[in-house]
C-alpha cells in the first residue's frame, strides 16, 4: 500500500501556507498599508485599530485559502493553487509596476484610452495563463515553485513597507504622531456657529477650491448677474499662487511656509493663535486641510468622537477602495475610482447632522438665512469645493452626475458666493466685514493663477474694482496676520503697486521653485 511521505506532506503544507499568505497579505495588508503610510499626512488615523482591522482580515482570508488548499486533492488542488497564485501575482504586478499615469484620485472620471485597455488586458491574460502553462508543461511539484515565488515577493513587500515607513517619518508632525500612536478619539469639523456673526467686526475667508481668474472671468462674462452682490470688492486679477495643490497652498497661506522636507508642518501656528485670541474663531473645512488636529485647538466648531469599530471599518473600507483602484486591471478601475476629499467624511460615519461638508451644494443648501449676533469679533474660514472635481453641478445649481462642465460649475460657484454675500447684507453684517473670496490654487496653466478678491470692512462701495497689482500667494500670510491684529513686518497685498515689478515664484512639485517672468 502506497502512502504519502511525511516530508512531502510537510512540504505541500508549507507551499500552501506561502501561497495563501502571499494572496492574503498582498491585497489585505501590504497594499492598503502602503496607501495609508504614503498618504499619512492627509489621512492619518490611529494606527492600532487600523492595523488590527487589516491584520484580522488578512488572517481570515489566509485561513480560508489555506483551508481550501489543504482539503482539495489532485488536479483540483493544483488548479486552485494556480488560480490563487495567478490572481495574486496579477494584483501585485498591476499595483506596483503598471499603476502609472492614473492621474489624481480626486473623483474625476477615470479616462481609459482604448490602447491602454487592450494592452493591459493582454498583460493580464499572460500573467493569468503563465501558471497554467507551467502546470501543464511540467509534471513536477509546480505548487512548490509557486510557493518559492510567493515567499520572494512577500520578502520584497516587507522590505518595501519598511522603506515606506522610513520615508514617511519626516512628514509626521507631533499632532499626527499623537493621532497615530495614542489617538482614541477623532476630532471632526461641524457647522456649529455658522450662523453666528459679530455686530462689530467680522473677518471672513470664503475659499473656493481650484478656482482661477480665467474661470471666474468666463463665468462673469456669461452670467454677470452672478456677482451682483460683490459690492466693495477689489478683484486682483494678476495673482501667482505658490503651490499647485490644496494641502501645500493652505499651509503656505496660513503659516507662511511649506517645506517638502520639514518634519514640523504647521509648526508656525501664529495666525491660528492670533485669530483665536482676538476673534471667536471658526474653521469650516473637510477635516484634513488644514488638519483638524490643528484647527481643533483654535476653533469652537470641532467635536471629538470615540473611535468605534464602525469608524475603523468605514476608514479601512475607504483605504481598501483606493487599494483596489491601484491593483485592479485597467478595465475594472472605474468601479473603484473615488474622491480623495471624501476621506474625512468616510472616517467619520457619525450620523451627526452638524458634520460640516465642503461640497458646494451642501454648503448652498445649508447656508443659514438668519444670523445670531455677538459683540465679540468673529472669524470664519469656510472652505467649499469650488470647481475642484467632482465636476457635477450645472450652472443652475443642479446635481449632474454626468455632463457637468467647468464653465457651468464656475457659474454655480459664483451664485453660491453671491447668495452668501446677500445673506450677510440682509443680516446687517456685510459692511462691518473684511471678506476674502479666494482660491487655494488655480485650475488652468499649472494652477498658477488663483482667484483673489477682497472687501475691506467699513468701506463698501458699489460694484467691483480691479487691481493689476502683481500679487504672490507668499503675500497672503502677512496680509491675514495684519488683518487679524498680529505683529507683522512683511509686505501685504495692500502694499504692492499696480505698476510694480517684482519676482514671484511658483512650485510645480518638490523641485526648486521657478521664477515667473513679468
Amino acid at each position: 500500500m502506497e502512502t504519502t511521505k511525511p516530508n512531502a506532506a510537510k512540504k505541500d503544507v508549507l507551499s500552501y501556507v506561502l501561497i495563501s499568505f502571499f494572496a492574503a497579505f498582498n491585497i489585505c495588508f501590504f497594499t492598503p498599508f502602503d496607501v495609508f503610510i504614503t498618504n499619512v499626512s492627509d489621512i492619518a488615523f490611529p494606527l492600532k485599530p487600523f492595523l488590527l482591522f487589516l491584520g484580522g482580515l488578512t488572517l481570515a482570508v489566509f485561513a480560508a485559502l489555506l483551508f481550501v488548499m489543504n482539503f482539495t486533492r489532485g488536479k483540483a488542488n493544483r488548479i486552485f493553487c494556480a488560480v490563487v497564485f495567478a490572481i495574486s501575482a496579477g494584483l501585485y504586478i498591476q499595483g506596483n509596476f503598471l499603476a502609472i499615469n492614473m492621474g489624481e484620485l480626486r473623483g474625476a472620471d477615470y479616462v481609459l484610452p482604448p490602447w491602454k485597455a487592450v494592452l493591459n488586458v493582454v498583460i493580464w491574460l499572460i500573467i493569468l495563463a503563465a501558471p497554467f502553462v507551467v502546470l501543464k508543461k511540467y509534471k513536477g511539484n509546480v505548487v512548490n515553485l509557486f510557493s518559492h515565488i510567493s515567499a520572494a515577493i512577500i520578502l520584497i513587500q516587507i522590505i518595501a513597507l519598511g522603506a515606506s515607513v522610513y520615508m514617511c517619518i519626516p512628514k509626521i508632525t507631533k499632532d499626527m504622531y499623537e493621532t497615530l500612536m495614542h489617538g482614541d478619539a477623532i476630532p471632526y469639523c461641524t457647522s456649529d456657529n455658522l450662523d453666528l456673526y459679530s455686530t462689530n467686526r467680522n473677518f471672513i475667508i470664503l475659499l473656493t477650491d481650484e478656482y482661477d481668474s480665467e474661470c471666474f472671468d468666463n463665468a462673469v462674462e456669461t452670467a454677470p448677474e452672478t456677482v451682483s452682490e460683490f459690492d466693495g470688492f477689489t478683484y486682483y486679477n494678476n495673482t501667482i499662487g505658490r503651490y499647485p495643490f490644496t494641502y501645500q497652498s493652505i499651509e503656505c497661506i496660513t503659516t507662511g511656509s511649506f517645506s517638502f522636507e520639514d518634519p514640523e508642518n504647521y509648526s508656525n501656528q501664529t495666525l491660528y493663535k492670533t485669530l483665536d485670541e482676538k476673534f471667536k474663531s471658526n474653521w469650516y473645512c473637510d477635516g484634513s486641510i488644514p488638519p483638524v488636529a490643528v484647527t481643533a485647538k483654535y476653533s469652537n466648531n470641532n467635536k471629538f468622537k470615540k473611535i468605534s469599530f464602525g469608524d475603523t471599518a468605514a476608514y479601512s473600507g475607504y483605504i481598501y477602495k483606493l487599494s483596489f483602484f491601484r491593483c485592479m486591471p485597467e478595465v475594472l478601475k472605474p468601479l473603484f475610482a473615488t474622491d480623495g476629499m471624501n476621506i474625512s467624511l468616510s472616517i467619520n460615519n457619525m450620523d451627526d447632522e452638524t458634520l460640516y461638508s465642503p461640497y458646494n451644494l451642501d454648503f448652498y443648501n445649508n447656508m443659514p438665512g438668519e444670523f445670531r449676533t455677538t459683540d465679540e469679533a468673529v472669524f470664519k474660514y469656510i472652505h467649499i469645493m469650488g470647481i475642484h472635481s467632482p465636476v457635477n453641478i450645472s450652472q443652475d445649481l443642479e446635481l449632474l452626475p454626468v455632463g457637468a462642465t467647468i464653465e457651468g460649475q464656475s457659474i454655480a460657484v459664483n451664485k453660491i458666493a453671491n447668495k452668501y454675500l446677500r445673506i450677510l447684507k440682509e443680516n446687517g453684517v456685510y459692511d462691518n466685514s473684511d471678506i476674502f473670496i479666494m482660491a487655494d490654487h488655480g485650475h488652468n496653466n499649472y494652477r498658477e493663477h488663483p482667484l483673489l478678491m477682497y472687501k475691506p470692512a467699513f468701506q463698501t462701495d458699489e460694484g467691483i474694482k480691479i487691481s493689476h497689482a502683481p500679487i504672490s500667494y507668499d503675500d497672503m500670510y502677512p496680509t491675514f496676520l495684519k488683518l487679524a491684529g498680529g505683529e507683522n513686518e512683511e509686505r501685504t497685498i495692500f502694499d504692492i503697486g499696480e505698476d510694480e515689478q517684482r519676482d514671484r515664484y511658483f512650485n510645480t512639485n518638490a523641485d526648486a521653485p521657478f521664477l515667473i517672468e513679468e
